[in-house]
């Protein structure tokens, strides 16, 4: 189903692997496909996961909606434990720290490096809409009484300590909530969402 491989000189893994135009071109018509099922239900998912949001507590489905959250309206990506790009370490939203996150009075600014090492920012004001607002205490919520190399999102487990939370987690309840699909396709959804609009 691939080309080739290419093999990274530092680990001996392998780096990438290249496609033939049509492996291409029936893969981008499944994405896509999924991407129409995820739009057709979007809208009651959101509406699912605002409503564990507003309960503003440590719950794994109030942190786990949170994330959910970031995720969309950033059209950011999901992340995972242990990833790194030439030696520096990379992040996504599931494994932010809390010194990526700078509060101001009504403002935040989440910056980060991101996939391939590439600086990703991103600006949220509460005062643009009443989900932005609870976005906002959310996050502030889960960053109180951290240190600045601690994970923003972590819950409240069995015995009281807070546990963190995984990629896989999040993907689990964006399903639970009704998506027939993973939170990757969040940043189709989005995009395609913008582009009919310029249209």
């Amino acid at each position: 189903q691939f080309v080739f491989t290419t093999i990274n000189d530092e680990t001996g893994k392998i780096s990438q692997y290249v496609y033939s135009m049509e492996y291409r071109k029936n893969a981008n018509k499944q994405k896509f496909e999924k991407v129409k099922d995820l739009d057709a239900v979007i809208e009651r998912v959101h509406s699912k996961w605002l409503t564990f949001m507003r309960k503003k507590d440590t719950s794994p489905q109030c942190v786990a909606s949170t994330a959910l959250e970031v995720l969309y309206v950033f059209s950011a990506r999901i992340g995972s434990v242990g990833n790194s790009a030439g030696g520096t370490s990379t992040y996504g939203i599931s494994t932010l720290e809390v010194r990526h996150l700078k509060f101001a009075p009504g403002k935040l600014l989440i910056t980060y490096k991101g996939k391939d090492a590439v600086q990703q920012k991103h600006l949220l004001e509460a005062s643009a809409s009443a989900e932005a607002k609870i976005l906002y205490q959310n996050l502030k919520m889960l960053c109180e009484g951290k240190e600045p190399r601690d994970r923003v999102f972590t819950y409240d487990g069995v015995s009281g300590r807070p546990k963190l939370l995984s990629g896989g987690q999040i993907n689990k309840w964006f399903q639970k909530l009704g998506s027939p699909v993973t939170v990757h396709k969040l940043r189709h959804v989005k995009g395609t969402a913008l582009f009919n609009q310029l249209l």
